[in-house]
Order: structure tokens, then sequence, then C-alpha cells
């Protein structure tokens, strides 16, 4: 397990280098059209809860690391409703006919945000409890670079608005770690795994696939950032 957790660090480092974090630092750009791709986000938020719900929660189960998994998919089952609320102080949630946001939903902007929970739905399917608990660790290390860079976006938002963003800022942060059942419990957990050959290639498969779907992911949404100025202005309270 050694070996994953080396990789998955890896991976970590590789990702800050995204584009997507450098044009979120980037204080040349106005934080709001830096959160521009924020409508984009929403086939994600909106379908995690199901994916831990019907795909990563097995019960009932006698297994020490199912029962972990299961506790993760609690923990996060109900983060869908500060997107929803983030929605609304950063004013994208404005009245538009259903077919144009059906057609925003499932158009070419938001291919590879979309397709993110039915991937790792496919490809944890069937998996033993320790190849899936190695899944969640990527998510969450991914999570963790996300939040950790849209919080400071969110702080200069609040500035200006005296809106508070909680999917995006300080709140969601705090509570991704970055691991599954907390930094150090996490790691030593995952130490203390025996995988088998065959367990470890298919693990590793896995957090590759887990990163390089969240790379082209953050990729879209930086693109969909810079192809669409933000027309609205924030109200200032």
């Amino acid at each position: 397990m050694q070996a994953i957790l080396a990789r998955i660090d890896a991976k970590k480092k590789d990702l800050t280098k995204a584009k997507f974090f450098q044009f979120l630092q980037d204080k040349n750009i106005h934080p709001l059209q830096r959160m521009a791709w924020v409508p984009c986000y929403a086939p994600l938020a909106m379908s995690f809860a199901d994916l831990n719900k019907y795909f990563l929660r097995k019960e009932p189960t006698n297994s020490e690391i199912q029962e972990i998994i299961n506790k993760q998919t609690y923990e996060e089952a109900t983060h869908y409703v500060w997107f929803l609320h983030d929605l609304q102080a950063l004013e994208f949630d404005q009245p538009q006919p259903l077919s144009d946001t059906l057609k925003f939903l499932w158009g070419e902007e938001t291919q590879k945000i979309r397709l993110t929970c039915t991937q790792i739905a496919t490809m944890t399917a069937n998996a033993d409890p320790a190849i899936v608990l190695v899944a969640i660790e990527a998510i969450e290390a991914t999570a963790h670079i996300i939040f950790t860079h849209t919080r400071q976006v969110a702080r200069e938002l609040q500035q200006i608005t005296n809106q508070k963003c909680y999917f995006f800022g300080d709140s969601h942060s705090n509570v991704e770690t970055g691991h599954a059942i907390g930094a150090t419990d996490m790691e030593d957990f995952l130490r203390g795994i025996q995988l088998s050959q065959r367990q470890s290639i298919h693990a590793i498969d896995i957090v590759e696939k887990i990163f390089t779907i969240v790379e082209e992911f953050l990729d879209e949404l930086v693109k969909y950032a810079e192809n669409h100025p933000i027309a609205h202005k924030l109200n200032v309270t």
C-alpha cells in the first residue's frame, strides 16, 4: 500500500500545476470571472450524493473497510446543499427556459465533468472494498486541492459582496482533509492494509484514472471560464 500512497502524493503534486489553478490565482482577473465555471460544476456536485449512496455504500457489511467507506458516504451526503447556496450567492441562479438549462448541462462544454461520477461508478463496480477505499482516497486528494484553491477566491468575493460561499469556500475546504477518515488515521490505516499483487496493480490503475479524469474536467472548466465573460455584476451588500 505504501507504493499506492506514494503514487497519490506524486499525482497531487502534478495536479497543482494544472492551468485551472493558475487561473484561479490570477489577481489580474476579477474573482467572479475566475469562478465563471461554477455552473459547469453542477453535474458533479449534484451527482456525487448518488454516487456515494447507490454505488459506493454497501449495507449491511461485515467488512471494516466497507464500514469506513459507508461512513464517508454519509458525510458527503449533503454537500450539494452548499453548492446550491453558492449558485445563489454568486448570482448564477438566474431564471431561464428549462430547455436551455438541459442543453447546457448535457452540452459539449460540460461533457468531461458530467461523466465523472459515471466513470468512477464504473471503475469501482464490484471492486474489493480496499480498492474502493483507494479510489475514495484519490478522490479526496483531488477535492482537497480544488477546494483549497477555490476558497481563496471565495474569500475575495466575500470582501466585495459580504456573501459567504460554503461549497467553494472555507466550510467545504475545512472538511476536505484530503483523506477519507482524517489525515493521520487514514494513512496509518491504509499502510496496514495488505494487498495482493493483483490488487496493487488494480489500485494504482484506479489512482491514475481518477487523476486523469480530474485533470480533464479541470481543463474543461478553465476553458469555459475563458470563453464566457461574466455578464452580471454582483450585488454589494
